[in-house]
């Protein structure tokens, strides 16, 4: 006698054995009676490896936090040069803001592999966390670019106590200049941030197409003493025009030789 595969179960054939159709067991079925993985629910070699990965640098990660006595002393927190990802700001904000006993006013993420979805997650996770974070450093993570930047500015209009931001080397372009210019010159229900000190150097993708932009920052703006723009792609007539602005601006430091 044919016994019928799971492949040819259909309509037709249950009309044709309306008492009982026979359904051999599959090599699945045995093992999930066996309390046993299928084949496709086995980790391959590759998912391991990640998952293997992910464990040891959070171990990694979480030797260095702990090394680091700083925060409990002055509220700083450096995790610089760690190689620190998108995957692994979780972990640092939950160490940095969620201990009621410890409070970090710096934050010091520079010279790791954040990218505008890193940026995200810092953003989304500090918005909700009452907090008194004055500095934050995100110098050289050049894959935070222009959207890292719209994604600040939130933080930058709800946060009033951030007066500290270095964005040295973080793939801004003239579009992140005009998103800082936003927040740092149009003052909508209050929301202009607060900012003393801004450091944009090293970023090359700025170019003469931000002088207008600048100007405006340098003329309009009301709280920042220090604005670094070193060694990015700006013309030696733009340069002369920024200084001359400046010159107007007796309590600020410009820095802008290459």
């Amino acid at each position: 006698m044919h016994k019928v595969g799971p492949s040819e179960l259909n309509e037709e054939t249950i009309v044709q054995h309306p008492t009982k159709v026979e359904i051999p067991d599959t090599f699945e079925d045995k093992q999930a009676e066996n309390g046993l993985k299928t084949i496709d629910e086995v980790p391959d070699k590759e998912e391991l490896d990640a998952s293997k990965e992910i464990k040891q640098r959070n171990m990694i990660l979480e030797e260095k936090l702990n090394k680091y006595d700083e925060l409990n002393v002055d509220g700083i927190l450096n995790v610089s040069s760690l190689n620190v990802t998108d995957n692994d700001v979780p972990l640092i904000i939950q160490r940095a803001f969620k201990n009621e006993k410890k409070k970090c006013v710096q934050l010091i993420l520079r010279d790791n592999t954040l990218t505008s979805k890193g940026v995200k997650i810092l953003v989304d996770q500090l918005l909700p966390i009452p907090n008194n974070l004055k500095s934050l450093y995100l110098s050289g993570n050049p894959d935070i670019g222009d959207v890292g930047i719209e994604h600040l500015s939130r933080l930058l209009q709800t946060n009033r106590s951030i007066t500290i931001l270095a964005l040295h080397c973080t793939g801004i372009t003239n579009q992140g200049v005009r998103i800082l210019s936003n927040i740092l010159c149009h003052d909508k229900m209050g929301s202009t941030a607060c900012l003393e000190k801004l450091y944009i150097s090293f970023n090359k993708l700025i170019t003469d197409e931000s002088l207008e932009t600048l100007i405006q920052i340098l003329e309009q703006n009301q709280t920042l003493k220090l604005f670094s723009l070193q060694n990015c792609s700006l013309s030696d007539n733009a340069r002369r025009r920024l200084r001359k602005v400046t010159t107007k601006k007796k309590s600020k430091k410009f820095n802008l030789s290459e």
